[in-house]
């Protein structure tokens, strides 16, 4: 099942970067850095962990670089864990961190792509530009 996740993956991509389409890879790098997707640049501005550093210090000059890339839909694929639009609020566990990252990053994400394929396996959702947008 995990193989045909990947080359799920591998051929959604690939065919995105052939009709000259840029592939954000939130999650699942390691697939570049280890060749297991070959040929899609890496793009490296929007790193899972470094975006969830950005959203929880609300760093504006970076969270407002990434909703105008996200919001002019620059990316033709994204590739992500699942977003959910859920806020917990600050008497769950880890609730504010969870907050910071619906706020300035499910949401925007979701506004303006919609998921295209899941991988449950891999629990990856590949997400492409919505027609119409949210706003």
């Amino acid at each position: 099942a995990a193989q045909a996740d990947l080359q799920v993956i591998k051929t959604a991509t690939q065919q995105v970067t052939a009709q000259g389409g840029e592939v954000l890879f939130i999650s699942q790098r390691h697939l570049l850095t280890f060749n297991q997707v070959q040929n899609v640049p890496l793009v490296p501005d929007y790193e899972l962990v470094f975006l969830m550093e950005m959203a929880m210090s609300n760093n504006r000059a970076y969270l407002d670089a990434f909703d105008e890339a996200i919001s002019s839909q620059r990316y033709a694929m994204i590739v992500s864990e699942p977003l959910i639009i859920q806020y917990q609020g600050r008497n769950h566990s880890f609730g504010e961190e969870n907050d910071a990252w619906v706020k300035n990053v499910s949401e925007p994400i979701l506004c303006y792509y919609e998921p295209s394929v899941k991988l449950d396996t891999a629990g990856v959702i590949l997400y492409t530009p919505r027609a119409i947008p949210c706003k």
